[in-house]
């Protein structure tokens, strides 16, 4: 068992986390206050490099994102660093080499991620029709309110979109999120995030700069609903499908019409405030029978501008 040694300021108020999870920008934990479950992102820095501007950004923006879609930001500071004191390399938890401080981000603490839920059911046939009409509807709304306040979540991924004790969606990790001054920004390709969501325009040549804008997160949210109407059984299957989706490539049991997702994966996709217009439409026409509601949503040929992807069984 890993033990690490965690900043005074923050055990003053805090109990002794927990590990969670390692991601590329710090390691998570569970910790306690006042008989209140949290969780902590702990990022480590050097003095004058850019980990802690990172951090303190992405806290920045959590607080912004008051949202009931949103991981609910508690509040973060500055503290000594994690230190590990006890790692083993293979675990993937070990902090790396000595830094100077870190930012303590607390945050909401959710149990399980979509990803984890997709895994458990995806040996019983996935998720039923009517919890996957809710989740990907609460993925827009999030997604609506986030766009809303000029912020690009960039890194939209089942691994990054949390599940309260109810199942409701709460969207995380917003260490790669940009608040954009105008209607885009440039990046450059080391901040795409996870390749399987990233939207055609955010991959290219190591060091080169792209363009983007709120449709990438977008063209993640298309991904994330294939995984949801269509389970798949191990990893391997699922990066196949996921880089075939980029290629305008579906599985030939795919059971349901295309169109929609078609459009959340083409050049010029809609935005979440029309989505989320199209979904509440939908929801009126189609009925309460779930089955029905996904049937109309993903053969819905409502126009929106720019030319769907065509897809082919594979």
């Amino acid at each position: 068992m890993k033990k690490y040694r965690f900043g005074e300021n923050f055990l003053r108020s805090y109990s002794e986390p927990t590990f969670i999870a390692r991601g590329g920008f710090g390691a998570v934990f569970k910790c306690e206050k006042n008989n209140s479950v949290f969780a902590v992102k702990v990022t480590n820095f050097d003095a004058g490099g850019q980990e802690a501007d990172k951090a303190r950004r992405e806290a920045d923006i959590l607080n912004m994102l008051k949202h009931s879609r949103i991981v609910k930001y508690i509040e973060h500071l500055e503290d000594s660093p994690l230190v590990c004191e006890s790692s083993d390399s293979s675990s993937g938890d070990s902090t790396e080499g000595p830094k100077d401080s870190a930012v303590y981000l607390i945050m909401e603490f959710c149990p399980r991620t979509l990803h984890k839920m997709l895994e458990d059911t995806c040996t019983t046939g996935g998720i039923q029709p009517s919890k996957t009409w809710t989740l990907f509807k609460q993925i827009i709304e999030g997604l609506e309110h986030v766009h809303k306040k000029s912020v690009i979540h960039n890194d939209l991924s089942s691994q990054n979109i949390f599940l309260d004790s109810n199942d409701n969606i709460k969207i995380g990790d917003f260490g790669l999120s940009r608040v954009v001054d105008d209607s885009s920004l440039s990046i450059t390709s080391a901040s795409k995030g996870n390749t399987l969501y990233a939207a055609p325009e955010k991959l290219g040549a190591k060091g080169t700069m792209r363009r983007i804008d709120s449709r990438v997160d977008i063209y993640s949210a298309g991904v994330l609903l294939f995984e949801l109407v269509y389970p798949m059984k191990t990893e391997q299957e699922r990066r196949t499908n996921l880089l075939n989706l980029r290629e305008g490539k579906l599985p030939g049991n795919f059971k349901y019409a295309t169109k929609f997702l078609q459009k959340l994966l083409s050049r010029d996709r809609p935005s979440a405030t029309d989505i989320l217009e199209l979904l509440n439409d939908v929801e009126a026409i189609a009925g309460p029978n779930p089955e029905n509601i996904l049937s109309q949503l993903l053969g819905s040929d409502r126009s929106f501008d720019g030319e769907a992807v065509a897809f082919q069984d594979v």
